[in-house]
């Protein structure tokens, strides 16, 4: 897909991400990079992990969310 400029090619990037976020399942990655002149000048990698696999008992369901900057 060809877009006029980088600014442009990261919202839609990020437009894809949103579109994409909901459908990962628990172990599954995804990855997009955006391109200009054979380079890449983005690269957003999602990736999931069911950490249940690396447990032998279950504790109590919580949410932790953080970002990196």
């Amino acid at each position: 897909m060809e877009l006029p400029d980088a600014e442009t090619a990261w919202a839609e990037a990020l437009r894809l991400v949103r579109d994409i976020e909901g459908s990962l399942q628990p172990s599954e990655s995804w990855s997009l990079e955006v391109v200009e002149d054979g380079a890449t000048i983005f690269r957003i990698n999602l990736a999931t992990e069911d950490m249940r696999i690396r447990r032998s008992s279950r504790p109590a369901m919580t949410m932790k969310r953080s970002k990196t900057l």
